[in-house]
């Protein structure tokens, strides 16, 4: 219960973000725009990586049979979800 109100919570915080930056978006030049939007695509990239990243780690762990596989496999499924 208590992880479904904090995925809940996230999602709510970054729909308030997402409309925020809708209205700044529209407010500016569009080149302005374009150069923002490249920028968080950008970040989206790095993040996506990071991911794909902490994945591989958890599959090794979980391979070499390291005893908190599914602590951090339960962690990583979270992260996943609410990106």
């Amino acid at each position: 219960m208590e992880d479904e109100l904090v995925k809940q919570n996230l999602r709510d915080r970054l729909y308030v973000w997402y409309v925020q930056q809708g209205q700044q978006l529209s407010q500016i030049h569009p080149s302005d725009a374009k150069r923002l939007c490249d920028s968080v695509e950008q970040s989206l990239h790095v993040i996506d990586g990071n991911v794909h990243s902490l994945q591989a780690g958890v599959n090794e762990l979980r391979e070499a049979k390291h005893s908190h596989t599914d602590t951090l496999q339960h962690r990583f499924t979270y992260v996943d979800v609410v990106l």
